[in-house]
């Protein structure tokens, strides 16, 4: 059974219909949340069940339960399928986490540790200048 632990929740209204979408990776659209796409940055895991409109919960730390959207093994680096689900992610995809359990077929739960990229870099003016300083 999945559990989570330590979630850092958001919440914002649903840029479309989620209902069917809990436990799905979203990111921000114009409207509110929406399913992300396959390699995008998500913003999270969404942890209810929102009707267009509605509120949307989204997990951005922490242990989340997830649904996978093909096999994935533990330690795997995880990004978004085409429909928000998550799979492993290769060269090029956003990743938003790394899983803690495995899930064998696509529909299955895991436990996912969400870490966002802080998208933190170095600022400098010249070579070798403001190396690591912001």
């Amino acid at each position: 059974m999945a559990f989570e632990q330590n979630i850092r929740p958001i919440s914002g209204p649903a840029g479309e219909d989620l209902t069917s979408h809990q436990w799905g990776l979203v990111k921000v659209g114009t409207s509110g949340f929406v399913k992300c796409g396959a390699g995008e940055q998500a913003t999270g895991v969404l942890q209810n069940k929102p009707g267009s409109g509605q509120v949307a919960t989204v997990a951005t730390a922490g242990v989340s339960v997830c649904k996978a959207g093909g096999a994935i093994s533990v330690d795997d680096k995880v990004t978004s399928d085409g429909g928000g689900l998550a799979v492993t992610a290769g060269e090029g995809d956003e990743v938003i986490g790394t899983a803690a359990s495995a899930a064998a077929n696509s529909g299955e739960l895991f436990e996912l540790v969400v870490g966002i990229p802080t998208g933190l870099v170095s600022v400098g003016s010249g070579e070798g200048e403001g190396e690591g300083e912001l």
